[in-house]
Order: C-alpha cells, then sequence, then structure tokens
C-alpha cells in the first residue's frame, strides 16, 4: 500500500531562536513522502534569514505580510499538494516518527481530523510541566493547532481557517470540522515539543490570549457545544484563569 502523500504546513513569526529545529525535524523525518511548506508571517527578528539557511528540494519558503497566524496556514494550505496536511507551530520540534506515525492514523475513510500530543521541551520548570500534564486532559477531547492534521478534503469543505479570528482559530476549525461529520482521533504517538510558558507571567500572557480567542468561540459554536465539549471548555478555562 502506497503512503500517502503528507504536507507540512509551518507557521512562523519571530521564531528565530526556535525555527531552525522545527525545520530540521522535520527534515529528519522517517519518511520520505512529503513537502514542508514554511510560511514566514512577515517576521521581524531574522526568522526568514534562519529559514533560507536550508536547502531542501522537498521544502518551500512562503513569506507574506504580517496576517496572523490563520492567514498563514490558509497560505501554506493553498500550496499544499498533499491528500493530508499536518500543521504544525513554529516553535515545535516534531518527532522523528511522527509522519510515519500520521500516516497510519487516516486508514479510515471517515477520518478527517487527527491530534497528536504536545510534551514541554522546559518540562523540569514546574509551571511548564503543569501546563503539560493539563494539556494533556484536553487533547483527547479535541486537537491543539500546534500538532493537528486534516485530509485535504476536509479542510476544502470546512473552508480553512477564520482570519478574522486572532486566537482559537485552531478550535474554531475543529468544530466546523464536526458540524460537517468529520470525525477526530488521538494518536499520543504523534508527538510534538515544544516551549511552556515557564512563569506566571508568560502563562497569565498566553491564556489572556487565549481567552478572548474562546469568547468568539462561544459565540460561533453555541449551537453545537454538547455536554462533553462544556466539561472540555471548563477545563480550558481553568487552564486561562487558574495561576
Amino acid at each position: 500500500m502506497q503512503e500517502p502523500y503528507i504536507s507540512v504546513v509551518v507557521s512562523c513569526y519571530n521564531k528565530r531562536e526556535i525555527i531552525g529545529e522545527c525545520i530540521r525535524s522535520i527534515l529528519n523525518q522517517n519518511y520520505e513522502n512529503y513537502e514542508l511548506i514554511v510560511v514566514d508571517d512577515g517576521s521581524t527578528d531574522g526568522s526568514i534569514e534562519a529559514i533560507k539557511k536550508f536547502n531542501s528540494i522537498q521544502m518551500k519558503v512562503i513569506q507574506i505580510r504580517h496576517k496572523g497566524v490563520s492567514a498563514a496556514k490558509n497560505t501554506g494550505i493553498k500550496h499544499a499538494r498533499g491528500s493530508i496536511v499536518l500543521f504544525i507551530d513554529g516553535d515545535c520540534i516534531l518527532d522523528k516518527e511522527g509522519l510515519r506515525e500520521l500516516s497510519k492514523s487516516f486508514s479510515s475513510p471517515e477520518i478527517g481530523c487527527v491530534g497528536g500530543r504536545l510534551l514541554a521541551i522546559n518540562s523540569q520548570n514546574l509551571i511548564a510541566k503543569t501546563v503539560e500534564l493539563m494539556q494533556n486532559g484536553v487533547e483527547r477531547k479535541w486537537p491543539f493547532g500546534a500538532n493537528v492534521a486534516y485530509r485535504r478534503e476536509a479542510l476544502e469543505k470546512i473552508g480553512g481557517f477564520d482570519e478574522h479570528m486572532e486566537a482559537g482559530e485552531d478550535v474554531d476549525l475543529f468544530l466546523r470540522a464536526v458540524k460537517l461529520g468529520f470525525c477526530y482521533i488521538f494518536n499520543p504517538n504523534l508527538t510534538a515539543k515544544t516551549f511552556n510558558p515557564s512563569s506566571l507571567s508568560a502563562l497569565f500572557k498566553q491564556r489572556l490570549r487565549w481567552g478572548v480567542g474562546f469568547v468568539h468561540l462561544f459565540e460561533k459554536h453555541r449551537d453545537v457545544l454538547t455536554l462533553e465539549v462544556k466539561r472540555c471548555f471548563a477545563l480550558i478555562a481553568t487552564l486561562i484563569f487558574s495561576p
């Protein structure tokens, strides 16, 4: 059976210190049938110079003016050729077996979305480790946008990311997929590492931004909030507002 062709879309905005490791982790995958699309969202910190240091026939670099993460991801979708599109944030490092694990996850045609696990690079920090443990309970219900894949046909029917949303765009996309009848599965072996907030001030700043996004989510998706989803939102609210 032929392995599916996977498009990996990496969105980057001012991630100069980590974007190189992100790209390297994808180019070193134990999987051959893929392309890497890196979309730089108007970075001002030298990220694009770090990105252009890599030279691979499997890698395409796209520069756009700063429009936000949704616009960057939608740009990646437009250029993607794969039947599966994996979204990875520019500050994440994908496990070497990530694409192989992902290829196994779409074995059934009704599966439209596959989410993976996010681990903390800085897990020695108590706050970062606590965030990781709390996220592990959420990602089984719905995916985090930093490590999630969709069938291309699902993305076409959903219509891509809402570019009016500055946060929560990943959950919004997922809920629209659910409305259209696409199934979601969580693959704990599809892992990526990222830097979680390591101070209370950084955590508060991140969760406040997410909180604004989730207000918009409630406005858009009140009709599909089942009891299970409400429980997940309650857990996310705890992540946002708890110290």
